[in-house]
């Protein structure tokens, strides 16, 4: 049980944290100087890498879901 457990917070944390990062580098972007085109292409990775993370993290959660489903219903039987 712990190891369901801990996979499935740790998706939930990813996820959080992804959308977190999204929102500092939203707002990086929002308040970044004009012409600072530095700036901007940087917070405009971060929020990639911020996209990449949630989506992975939703995927573990996914998964989890389903490997439990596959459980339950191979208890029912």
């Amino acid at each position: 049980m712990d190891i369901k457990t801990t996979a499935l917070g740790s998706g939930i944390q990813g996820i959080q944290r992804g959308l977190n990062n999204a929102r500092e580098q939203a707002h990086e972007i929002a308040t970044a100087q004009q012409g600072s085109v530095t700036d901007i292409a940087e917070s405009l990775v971060g929020l990639k890498q911020s996209l990449v993370q949630v989506q992975a993290s939703a995927e573990v959660v996914e998964t989890v879901d389903t490997l439990l489903d596959f459980l339950l219903q191979g208890t029912e039987r």
